[in-house]
């Protein structure tokens, strides 16, 4: 019974112990306005393993925490005359954007607007309540917050090499000595669309004896990766992925470009899988195509054995995550315990046979419960056998 005990307890965890990471994806934009210090607390307070912050660069070299290039798309600065001159049409990295364009703004003028949600479908009520944070304010935040535990943040390099290039920043330089000064860089992971800047990352970290806790190259479906006009489906390849391995130590595809032979072969290579977007609104369910609800939609990543998400519900996520894993322990446990009655029964039947043949050699008739199998002579045993 011992030894059925051991097997059981040993399934149980093997079952229950492969961490799944929890990234919160611009804190909890489901609940606050993404890319704003409630969204970062609601997100910590519900228990992200990560903080994901997407940087983007300002007239003046400031690095802000914010997803849109183009700032019409999560703040009111459209309803601002003071700033009506500043719209123009921009093209960045292939996409054409008609609206006001973070580069053309100093932080302190980001600073005279206001975040609204993205999306209409979710609560509008925080609308014109929160300013754009730069990196240096988010890290002064999370410090203030006094928490247990170093906060993780995964943090994306957003259209680095246009910045470069139009503001002469050294956006890399720039955001490893922040990380650094406030003590974040161990515990940062970093992400990119382009591979140039995860190799200079990689560089620069090198060079002055620095740790992170990885380089993650995302990829997108039907798009070129700007920086170098390489195809991203080549990193669906064993070649492309083995490019991948000399730079990074992961990798963020969009979920639709995900299976499961695929992730067995990141891992490898010794690459985490962290694919993105995961939202559990019918509305954004029902442009997947493929799920009907959330529990379906994770369960299926789960199976395929990815290492994290990226979501934008992170009570929920961790919810189905974890009753998944309490169903299938459950599931193992039933099916140790049926073998084991059937190897008690089987064992009982032997232990019985055994009384009866001493009985009848013996030409006793006491009850079969009162026998012992340490009486069983020699040659009963021989009899048994």
């Amino acid at each position: 019974m011992m030894m059925f005990s051991l097997v059981i307890g040993m399934v149980s965890s093997s079952s229950t112990n492969r961490k799944i990471d929890i990234i919160a994806h611009r804190g909890a934009p489901n609940l606050r306005p993404e890319h704003t210090y409630e969204s970062y607390l609601v997100a910590l307070q519900q228990g992200a393993d990560y903080i994901e912050l997407d940087l983007m660069v300002t007239k003046d070299n400031v690095l802000v925490s914010t997803h849109s290039f183009e700032l019409s798309e999560v703040t009111n600065v459209a309803n601002l005359t003071k700033f009506s001159d500043r719209k123009k049409i921009v093209s960045v990295d292939g996409k054409q954007y008609n609206g006001w364009f973070i580069n053309d703004f100093t932080f302190a003028e980001l600073q005279e607007l206001r975040v609204n949600e993205r999306f209409s479908i979710r609560n509008q009520a925080f609308n014109g309540l929160f300013t754009m944070p730069s990196l240096e304010q988010v890290l002064q935040y999370l410090n203030a917050l006094s928490l247990p535990n170093k906060v993780k943040l995964y943090v994306e390099t957003k259209h680095p090499n246009y910045f470069e290039n139009t503001l002469g920043l050294n956006m890399i330089e720039t955001l490893v000595d922040t990380l650094n000064k406030y003590a974040y860089l161990e515990t940062t992971m970093f992400q990119s669309f382009e591979s140039t800047s995860l190799k200079k990352l990689k560089s620069v970290l090198e060079k002055n004896n620095l740790k992170s806790l990885g380089l993650v190259m995302l990829i997108e479906p039907n798009r070129v990766q700007n920086d170098t006009g390489v195809y991203y489906e080549e990193y669906l390849e064993a070649k492309g992925l083995d490019e991948i391995a000399k730079v990074a130590t992961g990798i963020g595809p969009f979920w639709g470009m995900v299976n499961k032979k695929w992730v067995e072969e990141c891992h490898k290579r010794n690459l985490i899988v962290h694919p993105y977007t995961f939202r559990s609104e019918g509305y954004f369910l029902q442009r997947t195509k493929t799920f009907n609800s959330f529990e379906e939609f994770i369960t299926q990543f789960i199976e395929y054995g990815v290492d994290g998400f990226f979501t934008e519900d992170i009570e929920l996520t961790k919810k189905i995550i974890a009753d998944y894993y309490k169903g299938k322990t459950s599931y193992i446990q039933h099916f140790i315990l049926v073998i084991l009655v059937a190897l008690v029964a089987t064992i009982g039947g032997a232990t019985l046979m055994w009384g009866l043949l001493h009985n009848c050699k013996s030409s006793r008739h006491q009850p079969l419960v009162e026998e012992k199998v340490a009486s069983i002579s020699t040659e009963d045993m021989k009899t048994v056998r």
